[in-house]
Protein backbone atom coordinates (compact mmCIF):
# COMPACT_ATOMS: atom_id res chain seq x y z
CA UNK A 1 0.00 0.00 0.00
CA UNK A 2 1.36 3.52 -1.53
CA UNK A 3 0.50 6.55 1.18
CA UNK A 4 1.00 9.37 -1.02
CA UNK A 5 1.77 13.07 1.12
CA UNK A 6 0.83 11.84 4.89
CA UNK A 7 0.71 14.60 7.48
CA UNK A 8 3.71 13.07 9.39
CA UNK A 9 3.52 14.33 12.81
CA UNK A 10 3.68 13.15 16.37
CA UNK A 11 0.30 11.81 16.37
CA UNK A 12 1.00 9.94 13.09
CA UNK A 13 3.70 8.10 14.16
CA UNK A 14 2.13 7.07 16.95
CA UNK A 15 0.12 5.10 14.36
CA UNK A 16 2.79 4.00 12.40
CA UNK A 17 4.67 2.71 15.72
CA UNK A 18 1.21 1.06 16.84
CA UNK A 19 0.96 -0.75 13.56
CA UNK A 20 4.35 -2.19 13.22
CA UNK A 21 3.25 -4.30 16.65
CA UNK A 22 0.36 -5.56 14.25
CA UNK A 23 3.40 -6.85 12.44
CA UNK A 24 2.58 -4.19 9.35
CA UNK A 25 6.31 -3.11 7.79
CA UNK A 26 7.03 0.03 6.53
CA UNK A 27 9.26 -0.73 3.27
CA UNK A 28 9.63 3.19 2.13
CA UNK A 29 9.33 6.50 4.26
CA UNK A 30 10.96 9.30 1.80
CA UNK A 31 13.25 11.27 3.33
CA UNK A 32 10.58 14.56 2.66
CA UNK A 33 7.65 11.94 3.97
CA UNK A 34 5.68 12.18 0.99
CA UNK A 35 5.53 8.55 0.56
CA UNK A 36 5.21 5.69 3.30
CA UNK A 37 5.16 2.02 1.38
CA UNK A 38 3.28 -0.08 3.98
CA UNK A 39 3.65 -4.26 3.61
CA UNK A 40 0.36 -5.33 5.32
CA UNK A 41 0.25 -8.15 7.80
CA UNK A 42 -3.13 -9.47 7.42
CA UNK A 43 -2.12 -13.09 7.80
CA UNK A 44 -0.41 -12.50 10.88
CA UNK A 45 -3.10 -10.55 12.40
CA UNK A 46 -5.92 -13.34 11.91
CA UNK A 47 -3.96 -16.08 13.27
CA UNK A 48 -3.85 -13.87 16.63
CA UNK A 49 -2.04 -15.42 19.85
CA UNK A 50 0.06 -12.74 20.82
CA UNK A 51 -0.34 -10.32 23.63
CA UNK A 52 0.08 -7.01 22.08
CA UNK A 53 0.80 -3.99 24.31
CA UNK A 54 0.40 -0.80 22.59
CA UNK A 55 1.32 3.32 23.10
CA UNK A 56 -0.63 5.81 21.67
CA UNK A 57 0.90 8.76 22.74
CA UNK A 58 -1.05 11.49 22.36
CA UNK A 59 -3.28 10.42 19.75
CA UNK A 60 -7.43 10.18 20.34
CA UNK A 61 -7.95 8.35 16.70
CA UNK A 62 -4.69 6.39 17.48
CA UNK A 63 -6.40 5.11 19.93
CA UNK A 64 -10.13 4.55 19.38
CA UNK A 65 -9.76 3.17 16.12
CA UNK A 66 -7.07 0.62 16.76
CA UNK A 67 -9.15 -0.62 19.53
CA UNK A 68 -12.10 -1.12 16.78
CA UNK A 69 -9.55 -2.79 14.50
CA UNK A 70 -8.40 -4.71 17.52
CA UNK A 71 -11.84 -6.36 18.41
CA UNK A 72 -11.22 -8.84 15.18
CA UNK A 73 -8.32 -10.17 17.03
CA UNK A 74 -7.76 -13.31 19.16
CA UNK A 75 -5.56 -12.02 21.80
CA UNK A 76 -5.46 -9.47 24.65
CA UNK A 77 -4.52 -6.06 23.41
CA UNK A 78 -3.57 -3.10 25.67
CA UNK A 79 -3.35 0.23 25.14
CA UNK A 80 -2.42 3.20 26.91
CA UNK A 81 -0.79 7.25 26.09
CA UNK A 82 0.26 9.59 27.85
CA UNK A 83 -0.94 11.61 30.67
CA UNK A 84 -3.79 13.80 28.75
CA UNK A 85 -4.73 11.05 26.40
CA UNK A 86 -4.80 8.62 29.76
CA UNK A 87 -7.73 11.05 31.18
CA UNK A 88 -10.36 11.12 28.06
CA UNK A 89 -12.96 9.39 27.64
CA UNK A 90 -12.36 5.42 26.18
CA UNK A 91 -15.62 4.34 27.45
CA UNK A 92 -17.54 5.65 24.71
CA UNK A 93 -16.25 3.03 22.22
CA UNK A 94 -15.57 0.20 24.33
CA UNK A 95 -19.12 0.19 25.29
CA UNK A 96 -20.46 -0.58 21.98
CA UNK A 97 -17.71 -2.81 21.35
CA UNK A 98 -18.63 -4.72 24.08
CA UNK A 99 -22.21 -5.15 22.15
CA UNK A 100 -20.57 -7.02 19.69
CA UNK A 101 -18.30 -9.22 21.94
CA UNK A 102 -15.55 -7.54 23.00
CA UNK A 103 -14.53 -8.09 26.54
CA UNK A 104 -12.56 -5.17 28.38
CA UNK A 105 -11.04 -3.66 31.37
CA UNK A 106 -9.97 -0.95 32.86
CA UNK A 107 -6.69 -0.89 34.92
CA UNK A 108 -7.03 2.79 36.48
CA UNK A 109 -9.37 5.40 36.05
CA UNK A 110 -12.70 3.95 35.10
CA UNK A 111 -13.62 4.90 31.38
CA UNK A 112 -9.91 5.94 30.91
CA UNK A 113 -6.71 3.96 29.60
CA UNK A 114 -4.75 1.87 30.12
CA UNK A 115 -7.24 -0.30 29.51
CA UNK A 116 -6.80 -4.15 27.72
CA UNK A 117 -9.53 -5.93 25.43
CA UNK A 118 -10.33 -9.25 24.45
CA UNK A 119 -11.30 -9.23 20.77
CA UNK A 120 -13.56 -12.10 19.26
CA UNK A 121 -14.19 -13.47 15.55
CA UNK A 122 -16.44 -13.56 14.01
CA UNK A 123 -17.73 -10.73 15.92
CA UNK A 124 -21.55 -10.95 17.27
CA UNK A 125 -23.89 -9.36 15.00
CA UNK A 126 -25.79 -6.37 16.02
CA UNK A 127 -27.12 -2.83 15.35
CA UNK A 128 -25.76 -0.09 17.15
CA UNK A 129 -27.15 3.07 17.63
CA UNK A 130 -24.67 6.05 19.47
CA UNK A 131 -26.18 8.56 21.05
CA UNK A 132 -23.51 11.19 20.28
CA UNK A 133 -21.82 11.61 16.63
CA UNK A 134 -18.47 10.83 16.92
CA UNK A 135 -16.49 10.09 13.61
CA UNK A 136 -13.86 8.23 15.72
CA UNK A 137 -16.12 6.06 17.99
CA UNK A 138 -17.92 5.04 14.40
CA UNK A 139 -14.50 4.51 12.25
CA UNK A 140 -13.87 2.07 15.14
CA UNK A 141 -17.09 0.21 14.90
CA UNK A 142 -16.65 0.48 11.22
CA UNK A 143 -13.43 -1.69 11.38
CA UNK A 144 -15.12 -4.01 14.00
CA UNK A 145 -17.95 -4.84 11.94
CA UNK A 146 -15.57 -6.10 9.33
CA UNK A 147 -14.68 -8.87 11.32
CA UNK A 148 -18.46 -9.54 12.23
CA UNK A 149 -20.69 -12.85 10.72
CA UNK A 150 -23.39 -10.71 9.11
CA UNK A 151 -23.81 -7.22 8.18
CA UNK A 152 -23.94 -4.66 11.33
CA UNK A 153 -25.52 -1.03 10.83
CA UNK A 154 -24.13 1.74 12.58
CA UNK A 155 -26.87 4.43 13.67
CA UNK A 156 -25.33 8.03 15.06
CA UNK A 157 -27.95 11.70 15.39
CA UNK A 158 -25.59 13.88 12.70
CA UNK A 159 -23.62 13.29 10.13
CA UNK A 160 -19.61 13.15 10.82
CA UNK A 161 -16.70 13.28 8.48
CA UNK A 162 -16.33 10.01 7.01
CA UNK A 163 -12.89 9.54 5.85
CA UNK A 164 -12.36 5.54 7.12
CA UNK A 165 -15.93 5.06 4.81
CA UNK A 166 -14.08 6.46 1.88
CA UNK A 167 -11.13 4.60 2.22
CA UNK A 168 -12.90 0.98 3.18
CA UNK A 169 -14.98 1.65 -0.17
CA UNK A 170 -11.75 2.15 -1.92
CA UNK A 171 -9.95 -1.03 -0.83
CA UNK A 172 -13.40 -2.76 -1.88
CA UNK A 173 -15.37 -3.13 1.22
CA UNK A 174 -19.49 -3.25 0.55
CA UNK A 175 -20.18 0.24 2.41
CA UNK A 176 -23.39 2.06 2.00
CA UNK A 177 -24.37 5.15 3.44
CA UNK A 178 -27.96 6.20 4.37
CA UNK A 179 -30.07 8.88 6.00
CA UNK A 180 -33.24 7.63 7.48
CA UNK A 181 -36.04 9.26 10.61
CA UNK A 182 -33.49 11.66 10.79
CA UNK A 183 -30.95 9.58 11.32
CA UNK A 184 -27.58 8.45 10.00
CA UNK A 185 -26.56 5.32 8.61
CA UNK A 186 -23.78 3.03 8.09
CA UNK A 187 -24.18 -0.65 6.82
CA UNK A 188 -21.13 -2.45 6.86
CA UNK A 189 -20.82 -5.76 5.54
CA UNK A 190 -17.73 -7.82 6.41
CA UNK A 191 -15.70 -9.43 3.41
CA UNK A 192 -13.87 -12.52 2.83
CA UNK A 193 -10.67 -11.04 4.67
CA UNK A 194 -8.51 -13.77 3.55
CA UNK A 195 -9.16 -13.20 -0.01
CA UNK A 196 -8.25 -8.82 0.33
CA UNK A 197 -5.66 -7.62 -1.63
CA UNK A 198 -4.67 -4.46 -0.61
CA UNK A 199 -0.73 -4.59 -2.33
CA UNK A 200 -1.01 -2.03 -5.35
CA UNK A 201 -3.62 -0.07 -3.18
CA UNK A 202 -2.65 4.06 -3.17
CA UNK A 203 -4.28 6.62 -0.79
CA UNK A 204 -3.46 10.19 -1.56
CA UNK A 205 -3.96 12.32 1.61
CA UNK A 206 -5.52 15.75 1.07
CA UNK A 207 -4.50 18.94 2.97
CA UNK A 208 -5.53 18.85 6.46
CA UNK A 209 -8.09 21.31 7.27
CA UNK A 210 -8.09 21.09 11.05
CA UNK A 211 -4.18 22.95 10.05
CA UNK A 212 -5.72 24.92 7.21
CA UNK A 213 -8.13 26.25 9.56
CA UNK A 214 -5.30 27.98 11.33
CA UNK A 215 -4.36 30.31 8.45
CA UNK A 216 -7.41 30.71 7.05
CA UNK A 217 -8.75 32.28 10.75
CA UNK A 218 -5.89 34.46 10.72
CA UNK A 219 -6.47 35.70 7.53
CA UNK A 220 -9.69 36.33 7.57
CA UNK A 221 -9.37 38.39 10.47
CA UNK A 222 -6.32 40.83 9.71
CA UNK A 223 -6.51 43.35 6.85
CA UNK A 224 -4.98 43.41 3.58
CA UNK A 225 -4.52 39.35 4.06
CA UNK A 226 -4.69 37.38 0.68
CA UNK A 227 -3.49 33.54 0.73
CA UNK A 228 -4.02 30.94 -1.11
CA UNK A 229 -4.15 27.50 -0.19
CA UNK A 230 -3.92 24.71 -2.25
CA UNK A 231 -5.07 20.95 -2.08
CA UNK A 232 -6.93 21.36 1.19
CA UNK A 233 -9.13 18.10 1.82
CA UNK A 234 -13.25 19.61 1.88
CA UNK A 235 -14.69 16.01 2.60
CA UNK A 236 -18.57 17.34 4.03
CA UNK A 237 -17.77 16.21 7.11
CA UNK A 238 -14.96 18.60 8.06
CA UNK A 239 -16.00 21.86 6.00
CA UNK A 240 -17.37 23.48 9.11
CA UNK A 241 -14.88 25.96 9.51
CA UNK A 242 -15.46 27.13 6.13
CA UNK A 243 -18.96 27.77 6.25
CA UNK A 244 -18.99 29.70 9.61
CA UNK A 245 -16.31 31.96 8.28
CA UNK A 246 -18.27 32.54 4.89
CA UNK A 247 -21.62 33.02 7.11
CA UNK A 248 -19.69 36.12 8.95
CA UNK A 249 -18.48 37.51 5.89
CA UNK A 250 -14.99 35.98 5.15
CA UNK A 251 -13.56 36.54 1.56
CA UNK A 252 -13.69 32.85 0.58
CA UNK A 253 -13.03 31.19 -2.91
CA UNK A 254 -13.08 27.51 -3.15
CA UNK A 255 -11.12 27.15 -6.76
CA UNK A 256 -10.66 24.10 -9.04
CA UNK A 257 -12.58 21.50 -6.41
CA UNK A 258 -12.08 18.41 -7.73
CA UNK A 259 -11.45 14.22 -6.99
CA UNK A 260 -8.25 13.59 -5.75
CA UNK A 261 -8.48 10.05 -5.17
CA UNK A 262 -10.54 9.17 -2.44
CA UNK A 263 -11.96 12.61 -0.87
CA UNK A 264 -12.86 15.79 -2.26
CA UNK A 265 -10.37 18.74 -2.31
CA UNK A 266 -9.84 22.25 -3.68
CA UNK A 267 -7.92 25.48 -3.81
CA UNK A 268 -9.26 28.04 -1.00
CA UNK A 269 -8.02 31.63 -1.16
CA UNK A 270 -9.22 33.78 2.01
CA UNK A 271 -8.73 37.72 1.85
CA UNK A 272 -8.71 39.72 4.89
CA UNK A 273 -10.15 42.73 4.91
CA UNK A 274 -14.05 42.44 5.13
CA UNK A 275 -16.16 43.25 8.36
CA UNK A 276 -16.90 40.27 9.99
CA UNK A 277 -20.43 39.72 11.66
CA UNK A 278 -21.28 37.55 14.62
CA UNK A 279 -22.35 33.96 14.17
CA UNK A 280 -24.34 31.07 16.06
CA UNK A 281 -22.83 27.54 15.44
CA UNK A 282 -25.94 25.03 16.69
CA UNK A 283 -24.93 21.85 18.30
CA UNK A 284 -25.75 19.52 15.21
CA UNK A 285 -23.28 21.34 13.57
CA UNK A 286 -20.21 20.74 15.93
CA UNK A 287 -18.79 17.26 14.96
CA UNK A 288 -18.08 18.89 11.63
CA UNK A 289 -15.81 21.26 13.45
CA UNK A 290 -15.17 20.65 16.86
CA UNK A 291 -11.23 20.68 16.80
CA UNK A 292 -11.67 24.15 14.96
CA UNK A 293 -13.58 25.52 17.46
CA UNK A 294 -11.16 27.43 19.53
CA UNK A 295 -9.67 29.55 16.76
CA UNK A 296 -13.02 30.93 15.45
CA UNK A 297 -13.67 32.01 19.04
CA UNK A 298 -11.10 34.19 18.53
CA UNK A 299 -12.14 35.22 14.93
CA UNK A 300 -15.43 35.89 16.71
CA UNK A 301 -13.68 38.51 18.68
CA UNK A 302 -13.08 40.82 16.31
CA UNK A 303 -16.78 40.58 15.25
CA UNK A 304 -19.59 42.80 16.02
CA UNK A 305 -22.36 41.62 18.33
CA UNK A 306 -22.51 38.22 20.25
CA UNK A 307 -21.22 34.91 18.91
CA UNK A 308 -23.26 31.83 20.02
CA UNK A 309 -22.01 28.37 20.05
CA UNK A 310 -24.44 25.83 21.29
CA UNK A 311 -23.42 21.88 22.65
CA UNK A 312 -19.38 22.43 22.48
CA UNK A 313 -19.36 20.24 25.97
CA UNK A 314 -17.26 18.26 23.88
CA UNK A 315 -14.45 20.38 24.03
CA UNK A 316 -13.79 19.95 27.63
CA UNK A 317 -12.66 16.74 27.04
CA UNK A 318 -10.15 16.79 24.42
CA UNK A 319 -6.19 17.62 25.40
CA UNK A 320 -7.28 19.87 27.68
CA UNK A 321 -10.82 21.43 28.47
CA UNK A 322 -10.50 23.58 25.69
CA UNK A 323 -13.60 25.24 26.79
CA UNK A 324 -11.91 26.76 29.87
CA UNK A 325 -8.42 27.79 28.31
CA UNK A 326 -10.07 29.94 25.30
CA UNK A 327 -12.18 31.47 27.99
CA UNK A 328 -8.65 32.58 29.91
CA UNK A 329 -6.69 33.93 27.01
CA UNK A 330 -9.39 35.35 25.45
CA UNK A 331 -9.94 37.13 28.76
CA UNK A 332 -5.95 37.55 28.23
CA UNK A 333 -6.95 39.89 25.50
CA UNK A 334 -9.71 42.19 26.82
CA UNK A 335 -12.12 39.62 25.23
CA UNK A 336 -15.27 38.00 27.18
CA UNK A 337 -16.29 34.91 26.64
CA UNK A 338 -19.37 33.43 29.34
CA UNK A 339 -20.07 29.48 29.38
CA UNK A 340 -22.72 27.55 30.58
CA UNK A 341 -21.78 24.91 32.60
CA UNK A 342 -24.35 22.23 31.97
CA UNK A 343 -24.22 22.07 28.83
CA UNK A 344 -21.25 23.48 26.85
CA UNK A 345 -22.71 26.18 25.33
CA UNK A 346 -20.63 29.82 25.20
CA UNK A 347 -20.88 32.91 23.81
CA UNK A 348 -18.26 35.40 22.84
CA UNK A 349 -18.49 38.92 23.19
CA UNK A 350 -16.75 40.85 20.23
CA UNK A 351 -15.26 43.81 19.95
CA UNK A 352 -16.92 45.33 17.26
CA UNK A 353 -13.96 45.00 14.33
CA UNK A 354 -10.30 44.11 14.01
CA UNK A 355 -8.97 47.30 14.82
CA UNK A 356 -11.29 47.00 18.05
CA UNK A 357 -9.38 43.71 19.17
CA UNK A 358 -6.11 44.75 18.15
CA UNK A 359 -6.26 47.78 20.36
CA UNK A 360 -7.69 46.43 23.00
CA UNK A 361 -5.14 43.32 23.45
CA UNK A 362 -2.14 45.73 22.88
CA UNK A 363 -3.48 47.99 25.98
CA UNK A 364 -4.12 44.36 27.68
CA UNK A 365 -0.60 42.42 27.05
CA UNK A 366 2.16 43.27 28.97
CA UNK A 367 5.66 41.76 28.61
CA UNK A 368 5.69 38.16 29.84
CA UNK A 369 1.91 37.72 29.80
CA UNK A 370 0.85 33.97 29.37
CA UNK A 371 -1.29 32.64 26.90
CA UNK A 372 -2.56 29.46 28.64
CA UNK A 373 -2.17 25.43 26.37
CA UNK A 374 -1.71 23.22 29.19
CA UNK A 375 0.05 21.11 26.43
CA UNK A 376 -2.61 21.24 24.27
CA UNK A 377 -1.01 21.57 20.45
CA UNK A 378 -4.30 22.99 18.64
CA UNK A 379 -4.19 25.96 21.44
CA UNK A 380 -0.50 26.41 21.07
CA UNK A 381 -0.81 27.28 17.78
CA UNK A 382 -3.50 29.73 18.33
CA UNK A 383 -1.00 31.17 21.12
CA UNK A 384 1.67 30.94 18.50
CA UNK A 385 -0.50 33.18 15.42
CA UNK A 386 -1.36 35.44 18.50
CA UNK A 387 2.52 36.22 19.32
CA UNK A 388 2.47 37.99 15.42
CA UNK A 389 -0.15 40.81 16.63
CA UNK A 390 1.08 40.58 20.80
CA UNK A 391 4.51 40.68 20.26
CA UNK A 392 4.90 40.57 24.28
CA UNK A 393 3.04 37.45 24.80
CA UNK A 394 4.40 34.14 25.65
CA UNK A 395 3.61 31.09 24.95
CA UNK A 396 3.59 27.91 27.42
CA UNK A 397 4.64 24.97 26.40
CA UNK A 398 4.68 25.69 22.42
CA UNK A 399 6.43 23.23 20.95
CA UNK A 400 3.86 20.53 21.43
CA UNK A 401 2.37 21.80 18.68
CA UNK A 402 4.35 18.68 16.95
CA UNK A 403 1.52 16.73 17.73
CA UNK A 404 -0.21 17.16 15.07
CA UNK A 405 1.85 19.96 12.97
CA UNK A 406 5.55 19.48 13.39
CA UNK A 407 5.85 22.30 10.76
CA UNK A 408 3.93 24.94 12.26
CA UNK A 409 6.32 27.90 12.63
CA UNK A 410 7.56 27.38 9.53
CA UNK A 411 4.72 27.83 7.69
CA UNK A 412 3.42 30.74 9.57
CA UNK A 413 6.36 32.62 8.45
CA UNK A 414 5.48 31.44 5.29
CA UNK A 415 1.79 33.44 5.40
CA UNK A 416 2.51 36.04 7.90
CA UNK A 417 5.58 38.44 6.40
Amino acid sequence: MHLVDPLMSDDTQSSLDCVRKLGVCVLEQSLDNKMIVLQGALGRFLQGGYALDFDCGNSGTTMRLLAGLCAGYKGVTRFAGDASLNKRDMARVLVPLSLMGVKYGFEGTAGCAPFHLMGNRPLDTCNIALEIASAQVVSALAFAALFGARPITIAFPHPVRNHTTNMLLHLGIDIQESIRDSQCLLRVSPPDLVDLALDDIEICVPGDISSAAFFMCYAAMVPGSDLLLRGVGLNPGRTLVVDVLTRMGADIEVIDCRNAGLELVGDLRVRGGRALSSVEISADEIARGIDELPMLAFVMATCSGLSKVRGAQELRAKESDRLRLMQANLALLGVRMDIDPDNGDYYVCGQGDFAAFYRKGKSMVHAGAEFCTAGDHRLAMIGIMMQKLFAGLHVEAEDCHSVSYPDFKKDLLLVSN
